[in-house]
């Protein structure tokens, strides 16, 4: 039933199918095509679809390239951060300027995998950070529009643990890339939380 679904998709999108391994389907077509796809509500109808009959959790990786292969490897990429959603559906887009975007069925985030950006590579090398993390870190920085922060929001942005975001902005500000500018009370008992802000431009 799966396959037939898939082949229903592609036939929608005048695209070809291939099964790729057990479980693991590729179909090529346009950029336009599967853009519209994306953005659309057939995918979310196609993933309710798989969760209400089917039963099963779907990862989908879509990468746009130059030539066949580039888009395939993109969208491998793509597939892997997908992966990361090991128990929900998972949707990520990858761009041919090396550009994450996802998951699109969810708050979409972006972020760079690869950058020529001289700043970004700056603070890349004196933190010791992936340039994946530091265009993630400039993207949540970007969406809160400046305003102070705490580890707990920077931990649910990222998807990890709140001690994994404290060493992140332990590194961040030993480099001169965010300072504490407050404190938050979350509760009537319990530790107060620092409150940071972030300059990385």
């Amino acid at each position: 039933m799966a396959e037939q679904m898939l082949t229903y998709l592609a036939r929608n999108l005048e695209s070809p199918i291939q099964k790729k391994s057990p479980g693991q389907f590729i179909v090529y077509g346009t950029i336009g095509s599967m853009e519209l796809f994306l953005y659309s509500e057939r995918l979310q109808k196609l993933l309710n679809h798989f969760s209400e009959v089917q039963q099963l959790v779907i990862h989908i990786g879509c990468g746009a390239g130059m030539t066949a292969k580039e888009a395939e490897e993109n969208a491998q990429t793509a597939l892997f951060y997908a992966r990361q959603k090991k128990l929900e559906h998972s949707v990520f887009f990858m761009t041919a300027e090396k550009k994450i975007i996802g998951p699109l069925n969810e708050l979409v985030k972006t972020f760079q995998v690869k950058t020529e950006d001289t700043e970004t590579l700056k603070v890349a090398g004196k933190t010791h950070l992936s340039v994946a993390t530091v265009t993630k870190l400039q993207e949540f920085a970007k969406l809160r529009h400046d305003e102070g922060f705490t580890t707990v929001q920077l931990s649910e942005y990222l998807e990890i643990g709140r001690r994994s975001a404290e060493r992140l902005m332990k590194k961040i500000i030993e480099e001169g890339y965010a300072l504490q500018i407050g404190e938050e009370q979350p509760y009537s008992k319990g530790r107060p939380r620092s409150v940071y802000r972030m300059n990385l431009n």
